[in-house]
Formats: C-alpha cells, sequence, structure tokens
C-alpha cells in the first residue's frame, strides 16, 4: 500500500491526514513518515504542529524526521527532554551537527555513557564528533601504553573506539 501511496503523490495528503491520530500505534507511525515526505516543503509546519500531541511510535517518527529540519539549539533541548527511542531520534539527529554547545553535551554523555555514545559516533562524519573520537582513542591507547592492565572490558571498550574512528577526517 505504501508503495501505491507514494507513487500517487501528494493527491493522497488529505486522505492520510483524515483520521490521523498522533497518539496512535505503529500504522500511525508510518503515516507519519509519508505524510512528511509527500509534503516537501510544508512538512516542517506539520511536523512541528504534530509533535506536542505526538506519543510512542508517532513521536518517535516525528522527532526523526524533524530531526534534520530543527536547529541544534531545539535538539539539545530535546535530548534532555526525550527517553528512550524519541531520545535516540534526537541523538542521531545530534550527531550531524556542530558547534561548541554540541560539543560540551557530547563530552558530557562520553563521561557518563561513554560505551552506548559510541554506536551514535560510528556513522557520524561532522569535525565535532571526529574530534571527540580521536580524543577518546588518544587517552584509552596512551593508558594502554602506559601500563594500564587490560582486562576484557578495556580490550572491548578500545575496540568500540577504533570502530568509532571509521570514516572520521577532521584535522
Amino acid at each position: 500500500c505504501e508503495v501505491i501511496l507514494r507513487a500517487m503523490g501528494d493527491g493522497v495528503l488529505p486522505w492520510l491526514l483524515k483520521g490521523f491520530d498522533p497518539a496512535g500505534k505503529r500504522d500511525m507511525a508510518r503515516r507519519a513518515e509519508m505524510i512528511a515526505d509527500l509534503s516537501g516543503e510544508r512538512a516542517e509546519q506539520w511536523l512541528r504542529e504534530t509533535l506536542p500531541l505526538a506519543k510512542n511510535a508517532v513521536r518517535e517518527t516525528v522527532l526523526r524526521e524533524l530531526g534534520a529540519r530543527f536547529a541544534a539549539e531545539e535538539l539539545l533541548d530535546l535530548a534532555v527532554t526525550e527517553k528512550g527511542k524519541c531520545r535516540e531520534a534526537v541523538l542521531w539527529a545530534l550527531t550531524k551537527r556542530e558547534g561548541e554547545a554540541v560539543r560540551a553535551f557530547w563530552a558530557a554523555e562520553l563521561a557518563k555513557m561513554a560505551a552506548d555514545t559510541l554506536d551514535y559516533f560510528r556513522s557520524a562524519a561532522s569535525d565535532t564528533i571526529s574530534d571527540l573520537v580521536a580524543q577518546g582513542l588518544r587517552e584509552r591507547l596512551e593508558a594502554a601504553a602506559g601500563g594500564v592492565i587490560a582486562t576484557r572490558e578495556r580490550r572491548e571498550e578500545l575496540t568500540r573506539w577504533v570502530w568509532s574512528a571509521e570514516g572520521k577526517s577532521s584535522s
């Protein structure tokens, strides 16, 4: 159905909007994604209007769709208030942002939960992320060269840092 509806273009928007429930389940999340895709330039306004009413899977989809459109400051605010998969959608969007506030946020996240945060860094290529990965990897390599006992956990953590360095190219 999705393929057919997308092929029909934005003419199906009234039908998709009719009966749309922002507090709905996964089917409404798919509908929200299609509405955003088919709305083009008008999508941001609709997504912003829908966000305060959206719940669960629909909220996650709306945040993911808005992630590319939000300013870094808006994303940083949402990173504090959102939970679970909704927060993950915000964090993925933040990996594509630059600036001192973003750098400070990611540095704090690394200090709290380095291993989980590194998962977001693997596909990110921003200078901010690249610099943080280089710094973290350097610190761990220096500790290893300084004779820090290489426990299994430390080796696994170092491996995750190395994997996160792939594709990074900041100065």
